[in-house]
């Protein structure tokens, strides 16, 4: 009985759409997590090379730390789901 409602719903229920394709999803990993790198390096000299506080070198240093953290986080998205289907 479970199953066959279960079975009834899933031939009922519409098609996926893939919103990014998954053949184009490694290279939007390898994008977001050189660029992630990118932005984490520059919050990271920002953060070496400031003597004091001010709040344009904490809002720069936020702002570089923001960006990697969010690329970082979409490159291993892109990564688990591309890389990890194949595995």
């Amino acid at each position: 009985m479970f199953n066959s409602r279960i079975y009834k719903e899933y031939k009922e229920s519409s098609s996926h759409q893939d919103f990014i394709s998954l053949d184009r999803q490694p290279y939007y990993a390898a994008m977001s997590l050189i660029l992630s790198i990118v932005f984490i390096t520059a919050a990271v000299i920002q953060a070496s090379r400031s003597k004091g506080f001010s709040k344009l070198q904490i809002g720069a240093y936020l702002t570089y730390a923001g960006l990697g953290s969010v690329l970082f986080g979409i490159a291993t998205v892109f990564m688990a789901n591309s890389f990890g289907v194949y595995v």
